[in-house]
């Protein structure tokens, strides 16, 4: 996050190189860069985190299960056969 506010690493030589401007130039506008270090240390500091979830499965059991449709809505078992005598 902080790394285009740094003018002597690769990230932001490239950003002051495209906007023509000094780093220091875009240093006050760099709002997100700036606040999200102070953001994380408090949610840190305040226990806040992303907590894990364990997967579980509520698919249907295959095909026993499965309902297959045509076309126009008809039910698979609904649709004659083509071509039979």
């Amino acid at each position: 996050m902080t790394s285009p506010l740094i003018p002597w690493n690769s990230c932001g030589a490239y950003a002051a190189g495209v906007l023509g401007v000094a780093t220091v130039a875009y240093f006050p506008f760099a709002f997100f860069n700036l606040i999200n270090p102070v953001i994380s240390f408090a949610f840190a500091a305040l226990g806040k985190h992303i907590q894990r979830v364990e997967p579980h499965s509520h698919f249907a059991d295959a095909p026993h299960d499965v309902q297959f449709y045509g076309v126009g809505g008809r039910h698979a078992d609904e649709v004659p056969e083509q071509g039979v005598d």
